[in-house]
């Protein structure tokens, strides 16, 4: 799509807006086309402003206006995302400005603030950061401070390359999965640690720690999401959480690693369908939760309630699953972030499963960004079903127009996607669908019930993923005039 493109799709509304009242500011003298351009990309009509200027003019028109676009998607991702990370930076730049200005002491004392707020999270590259920034004034600290600073200089940096070999031993693996993700293989997981760990000398107590096995998860949840088999995904690893629970490593140093672990662990646990052992996770995560002054409570909440909310949902619990995601949606979630998301299309699903139409659609309305930004900021996985979901509920309200086109938009989608092509009962179900939408009543007839069970490979039973059942639990419950949330129950079954 293109730089220029790709930005322009991460601002919302609002935001373009101000990148407009930026630009006029920012416009010297007349006769500048940055906003005609900016407005023509936003219609799909730029190519009219290229005829018409000619491509040179055209080319170095866009790089102005991708520049502005890089400025101000800068600025407000620095104003918008208040983490540690960006407070680190800002205390960095400030420590900077002093040490310009020969302002030595002041200086060190705002690096050992922003040192301070870096070593809980092991954030060695902004701790080099630091130091390097410290190193030219360092002759002015005292001499058992000077030795400090020389021995956490040198421990940061082993610890900087060491973090380094583990980046890459992941990067090799995310390169292992994307090769072979078209093909639909399986990777030996264990065994490709194993010799990337060699290849790099990596310890097991560097690689097999809570920053390192949460890498590891996130891999393992990767490559499920993206063949939409769990049942195989590789955990081999998780006999080592428990090893490294109450031990020396448990500080809270990892304790943020350790939190999101026992997190990925309960969700590929849940989306294996196994709900007891997900909710055993999470009760972990909860624990974890609580330590040190609950200092990551209220940061993961949110994806521990709506985790445990979609697990009793499952288990045929809705009444509190319904409670937990009320609660949650109804409190101080930013309404940007992916944890918000996230518990509204669980309320929008418990919503539809339950027959509420018109609440799932008052839930839908609030999710207002174009599919583009969707998955840029949650994923492809969970933009598909999104819009999975927005096909099926504008069904049920009769919106047959409207769920037709949208059931065309994702059919172009999926034809055109390389990495949704391991899958491809998702193109058939949308077919089935459409076949319904045409004609409601062919549903009761013998035969499309036959072609619709002779069409769809299913896996075996414990193998198949819980979202491409609840979709399928849908048409089931029209093909046998049941109800959907029942059907939905005793397909969700593990065994």
């Amino acid at each position: 799509m293109g730089v220029t493109k790709d930005l322009i799709a991460l601002l919302s509304d609002s935001e373009r807006l101000g990148f407009l009242d930026y630009m006029k500011s920012r416009n010297k003298r007349p006769g500048i086309r940055n906003i005609d351009l900016f407005k023509k990309l936003l219609n799909q009509k730029e190519q009219l402003l290229k005829e018409e200027l000619g491509a040179n003019a055209y080319n170095v028109l866009k790089k102005r206006l991708t520049d502005n676009l890089l400025d101000f998607v800068s600025i407000k991702t620095v104003e918008q995302e208040a983490t540690q990370e960006t407070t680190i930076i800002r205390l960095l730049l400030i420590a900077r400005k002093l040490f310009a200005h020969q302002k030595k002491k002041s200086a060190f004392y705002v690096l050992k603030k922003a040192e301070r707020l870096a070593e809980p999270i092991n954030h060695y590259s902004l701790l080099n950061e630091i130091y390097q920034t410290a190193l030219e004034s360092s002759y002015v600290l005292e001499d058992d401070e000077h030795e400090a600073f020389i021995e956490k200089f040198e421990e940061n940096r082993n610890e900087l390359v060491e973090q380094g070999k583990l980046n890459l031993v992941y990067s090799i693996v995310r390169k292992a999965y994307a090769k072979v993700e078209n093909e639909g293989k399986q990777i030996d997981l264990q065994s490709l640690l194993i010799d990337t760990y060699s290849r790099f000398n990596i310890s097991n107590e560097r690689g097999y720690n809570f920053k390192s096995l949460f890498q590891i998860a996130q891999l393992a949840d990767l490559s499920g999401a993206t063949s939409r088999n769990y049942f195989l995904v590789d955990t081999f690893f998780e006999n080592k959480i428990s090893h490294l629970a109450g031990g020396e490593l448990d500080t809270e140093k990892y304790l943020i690693y350790h939190i999101d672990l026992l997190y990925l662990m309960a969700n590929i646990y849940f989306r294996k369908r196994n709900f007891k052992k997900s909710q055993f996770y999470l009760d972990k995560m909860r624990t974890q939760m609580l330590r040190f002054d609950k200092r990551f409570y209220n940061k993961k909440k949110a994806r521990l309630v709506t985790l445990r909310a979609m697990n009793l949902n499952y288990q045929g619990d809705f009444l509190s699953a319904e409670k937990l995601l009320d609660v949650l949606i109804e409190g101080d979630l930013n309404e940007e972030s992916s944890n918000f998301f996230n518990a509204l299309i669980a309320r929008m699903m418990i919503h539809f499963q339950q027959g509420e139409m018109n609440e799932a659609k008052s839930i839908l309305s609030q999710l207002t960004k174009t599919d583009f930004w969707y998955e840029k900021r949650m994923g492809q996985e969970w933009l598909l079903y999104k819009n999975f979901a927005e096909i099926l509920l504008h069904i049920e309200l009769g919106n047959s127009d409207f769920a037709d086109s949208r059931l065309t938009s994702l059919r172009r989608k999926l034809t055109a996607s390389k990495s949704l092509k391991t899958d491809d009962r998702i193109r058939v179900f949308l077919k089935w669908i459409e076949r319904y939408l045409k004609n409601p009543a062919i549903v009761k007839t013998e035969k499309f019930k036959i072609h619709v069970e002779s069409s769809i490979e299913w896996r075996p039973r414990e193998q198949e993923d819980i979202f491409m059942i609840s979709f399928y639990a849908w048409l089931k419950s029209k093909m046998e005039k049941n109800d959907v949330y029942q059907v939905t129950l005793e397909l969700a079954k593990q065994s």
